[in-house]
């Protein structure tokens, strides 16, 4: 069981913890985070679940916790940047992202949603960078890749993350996927 572990943040687990990153890196990484959470749908349908159900215990995203997950803690960061990063908060599409959740939670993802709220989190987000934009398409289409280009958007994605120097929660059980899947 690649989550057995995952019920508390790694990375983002206080405030003090977003200190050495900006707020377009925190947006960067979460939309990272989302298309690696798409993927373990995919892969590993039952922990993506279980993250999901872990992420929604918290769905007011007021306060970053401990006991939260690193995609809960980075959803509050940005939402409330004003007061944790003493920028403008980002207005994410939190109820997407909430039916997003409850959609993993329930088993069921709708692929259009998802490429939907993939695509306003970009927006929102401000990412530029084509190639997040193209992992986005890819992770939208995910379940019609051939298996290496699966492997290969995996492989690219996990890069930006190690670059971000990120080594969060779900990022740990997403490496071990890409270790075991390797070809």
């Amino acid at each position: 069981m690649l989550f057995a572990n995952l019920i508390e943040a790694r990375t983002f687990r206080n405030p003090q913890t977003l200190e050495k990153y900006s707020k377009q890196e925190l947006g960067e990484i979460l939309f990272l985070f989302m298309l690696v959470l798409n993927i373990m749908v995919h892969v590993e349908p039952d922990q993506a679940k279980k993250y999901a159900d872990a992420t929604l215990q918290y769905p007011a995203f007021a306060t970053i916790k401990l006991s939260a997950t690193d995609l809960c803690n980075l959803i509050t960061a940005l939402y409330r940047a004003k007061a944790y990063l003493d920028e403008t908060s980002v207005p994410l599409p939190i109820l997407d992202i909430k039916r997003y959740l409850r959609g993993l939670s329930n088993e069921f993802a709708d692929v259009a949603f998802t490429r939907m709220v993939l695509m306003k989190c970009q927006n929102v987000l401000k990412i530029q960078n084509s190639i997040l934009q193209k992992l986005r398409r890819n992770v939208a289409d995910f379940s019609t890749l051939s298996d290496a280009e699966k492997i290969d958007t995996g492989r690219q994605i996990y890069r930006l993350i190690r670059k971000s120097s990120y080594n969060g929660d779900l990022i740990v059980a997403f490496h071990k996927w890409l270790e075991k899947s390797d070809i």
